[in-house]
This record gives structure tokens, sequence and C-alpha cells, in this order.
């Protein structure tokens, strides 16, 4: 989940140069499509300042891994994984729920 993670922060910040601004539009991106990968990717929130990702896997029901980057403002903010409620340390940190 956190290579996918980093896919996603790189992919974003592909779009940001291009658009000067973030989407939670996952079709919009340059993301590799991979045979088989059950990884599913969300941004949570995005716009002109920041954005927020979530990853989730289906062999690990309820857990997450999260990250953001820029500014993310209110109502959902600095993301938190699903179950443990971790956020990360900085912009582009990722953080996992414990499997």
């Amino acid at each position: 989940m956190r290579m996918r993670l980093r896919e996603l922060t790189m992919a974003e910040e592909m779009y940001y140069n291009e658009n000067s601004a973030y989407t939670t539009d996952i079709s919009k991106l340059q993301l590799a499509r991979r045979t088989g990968d059950v990884v599913v990717l969300r941004v949570i929130a995005a716009g002109p300042a920041g954005w927020s990702g979530e990853a989730t896997h289906p062999a690990l029901p309820g857990k997450s891994c999260v990250t953001y980057a820029g500014v993310v403002s209110a109502p959902t903010g600095i993301p938190q994984t699903a179950f443990d409620h971790a956020q990360p340390l900085g912009e582009r940190d990722f953080v996992c729920d414990k499997p």
C-alpha cells in the first residue's frame, strides 16, 4: 500500500505541475496500471493548495495507509488511518495501521 501511495504522490505532483491544482479524480492521474493489483487508492480531498490520499487492501479489512501534501483544510484536514487513527508526521510521510 505504501508503494502505491508513493505512486499517487508522484502522480498528484505531476498533475499539479500541469494544472496548478491537485485533483480528486484518479482517472486524471498518470498511475501505472498493474495486472492483478488489488490496492484501492482514494484521494480524500484535493484543491489548489494540497491533497490527501488513502490506500486500502481487501486482505486487510478495516486497515489503511494515508499521506498528504500541502495545506489540507477542514473538514477533512490531515488524514487518519482507518483503524489506529494515526496521522502522518509531516507532508509526504506515510503512516499505516498495524496489520
